[in-house]
Formats: structure tokens, sequence, C-alpha cells
């Protein structure tokens, strides 16, 4: 409670969270889809305690994502709505200081449930050092989406076009491996000609700066482990990068608004 007293923001966002019940939703949709995930895998003809690990653990990371990109932009556009946005404004914080108290608060959010689904998980993890890297880069990765939606609803102000943004930068970063495969190869083949050409570099220049959310989380580490410490090296790093850039962009557009 200090803590929230101290850093007035980032407590004004978890006390938002909890009056909207948001962990109690997340709670009971990641109940249900930890279910089905047991009830699926118990259908697996082998293995159906990893399988349903696997399971398990891919359906909470979606829940997450889907949960807290729908939060925060509902949040942000509350505060535009209710001009709540503007009483911030006029503490004597600064523009910068308030994007950063929000992204804090926002990061907050998106950990506590995160830690959650990883103290659920780990009992039927069989690899512990693999539960770790995936516990580890699944903060990581919540992090990064709640940060990058935040931004969007700064810039954009509208819940339903920054959800929208948020959970497209989640599918595309989630998939970018398959992206680049499939680019990879029409580029083999020689499939679509200067045009192909021209969208795999467009690709590859936005794989270049987009957080490869892809190499994150993977449900498997749960069962095998991790070969090394790369996933965590790389996990950091882009969460060191674009955590700041991304506050950064919503400090700069929100100091450029006029109330």
């Amino acid at each position: 409670m200090g803590a929230l007293l101290r850093y007035p923001i980032l407590g004004l966002v978890v006390l938002t969270a909890l009056r909207d019940r948001l962990f109690g939703a997340l709670a009971v949709l990641l109940a249900v889809v930890m279910g089905a995930a047991v009830l699926f895998g118990g259908a697996a003809l082998v293995e159906q305690g990893e399988t349903a690990v696997v399971l398990a653990a891919g359906a909470a990371r979606l829940v997450l994502a889907v949960g807290l990109v729908t939060f925060v932009a509902t949040q942000v556009q509350r505060l535009y709505d209710s001009r709540e946005i503007e009483v911030l404004l006029a503490r004597p914080l600064g523009r910068p200081r308030l994007v950063a108290g929000l992204a804090g608060g926002m990061a907050v959010v998106a950990v506590l449930p995160a830690v959650a689904v990883a103290l659920v998980i780990a009992p039927f993890a069989p690899d512990v050092g693999g539960w770790a890297a995936w516990a580890f880069t699944l903060m990581a990765e919540v992090v990064i989406v709640v940060l990058f939606t935040l931004a969007a609803a700064l810039v954009l102000e509208r819940a339903v076009t920054a959800t929208l943004a948020g959970l497209t930068f989640y599918v595309a970063a989630r998939l970018m491996t398959f992206i680049l495969g499939v680019v990879d190869a029409r580029a083999r083949f020689g499939v679509g000609g200067f045009t192909g050409e021209a969208m795999g570099w467009v690709v590859t220049a936005v794989a270049a700066i987009v957080p490869r959310l892809d190499l994150f989380a993977h449900s498997g580490w749960l069962l095998y482990g991790v070969p090394d410490a790369t996933p965590l090296l790389i996990a950091a790093a882009q969460l060191a990068v674009a955590a700041p850039l991304l506050v950064a962009v919503a400090a700069l557009d929100l100091s450029r608004k006029r109330f």
C-alpha cells in the first residue's frame, strides 16, 4: 500500500484493475481454458499429462494477451472520455512522468496474472529450468504487449482501434517465424517476381524492428527445458529496448496534444 501512495499514477491503475474486477475475470477465463486443456489433453493417445500442460500454457498465454489488451485500451479511452486525463495533467507531474506512471501501472497489472499463471503451471512442468525461462519470457511478453497497447491507445484515443492495433501487433509478433518462412520460401522458388521480392524486403524490415514474441514462452520448454540462456537474453534485450521506446513514443504524442 505504501508503494501505491508513493507512486499515485501507478496505484491508480492497479486500483482501477481491482475495481473493474480484471483479475477475477482473468481467473475465471484461465480456469475455463485450462480445464478445457486438461480435457483435450486427456483425449490424447499418449503423454496425456504433457499434452495438457502444453495446451494449458498456450491457451493461458492467449487469454492473458487478449484480456490485458482490452483492459488497457478501455481504460485509456475512459481517461479521455471522463476528462480524467486533464485532471491528472493538472498535477505537477509533467506529461512524461504521467505516461511513465501509466506504463508502470499497466506493467504491474500485466505481470501479476502472468506470475499467477506461472505458479499454477509450475507443479505440472517436468523441467524446472524450462519453467523458469517460460515464466520470465511470459512476463516480458505481456509487458511489451500492454505498453504497445498503451501507446496505441494514447495516440488513437479510441478503445476499439487501440484494441485492434494491440491484437494485430500481438498476432503478427507471434507469427513472425511463420511469416518469414513463407517469405523465404516464395523468394527461394521465385514466386511473385519483383512484387514478391519487395514484399519480402518489407517483411524482413518489419521483423527487424518488431519484438519477436514468437521467440518467447515456448510451451515445449516446460517439458524439455531450454538448450542455453539465449532465449532469456533475447527476451531481456527486447524488453529493455521496446519498453522505453514505447513509453517515449506515447510521451511524445501526449506532449503534442492540447486539452
